[in-house]
């Protein structure tokens, strides 16, 4: 069996490179090499290991370099990406729940969920995982813009922000209440008179 493999990841202000390479004799050649942001080499290393170790070598590498990585500076929780989004890890305000659900359902169904989303992620400073999560837990429909998820919410503490539509007005836009019994199957208004 030959073996060639190469792959790079981004980890804080590092980018790390592996290669494994096999020969012949059944050794496969690694070699690991981090880069920071300004390219400067900051870790290196190359080893042989047999074919039939591979898994063991893992395992003893893993346990090692976590070994060690106890006794150096501990490395602060958050956010692993200091260039991610700005709000990462921070919790979600009552205004920024009402600004998302707001801006979601003045979206038409047609609009691409994906879109709307990195729309949001950006206004709001945080990733597109979080917009989804979000958008959820204040009941909104994070695969179709502008529609709610069915059923009511809870409102006890802790419970998603239910935002009253009749009193909100965002960017001179004024929304008024639909009943669910005004809705059509696909969730939009229709005339009952």
């Amino acid at each position: 069996m030959h073996i060639n493999y190469s792959d790079e990841c981004q980890i804080g202000d590092l980018t790390y490179a592996v290669q494994a390479d096999s020969d012949e004799d059944g050794l496969v050649r690694l070699r690991l090499c981090g880069i920071d942001s300004e390219g400067v080499l900051t870790a290196e290393g190359t080893m042989l290991v047999p074919t039939s170790a591979l898994v063991d070598a893992g395992n003893v590498i893993r346990h090692t370099l976590t070994g060690l990585g106890q006794l150096g500076p501990v490395r602060p929780r958050g956010r692993l990406n200091p260039s991610g989004p700005t709000n990462s890890y921070q919790p979600w305000t009552k205004d920024q729940d009402e600004q998302l659900l707001a801006a979601w359902l003045v979206e038409p169904e047609t609009a691409a969920a994906t879109t709307v989303i990195g729309v949001q992620a950006r206004m709001h400073g945080r990733s597109r995982n979080s917009i989804r999560a979000r958008l959820a837990r204040v009941g909104c429909d994070p695969d179709v813009p502008g529609r709610m998820l069915g059923g009511e919410l809870p409102d006890e503490p802790g419970a998603p922000a239910v935002l009253d539509l009749e009193d909100l007005e965002l960017g001179g836009l004024a929304f008024t209440s639909t009943k669910p019994e005004d809705m059509n199957p696909r969730g939009t208004a229709q005339d009952n008179g």
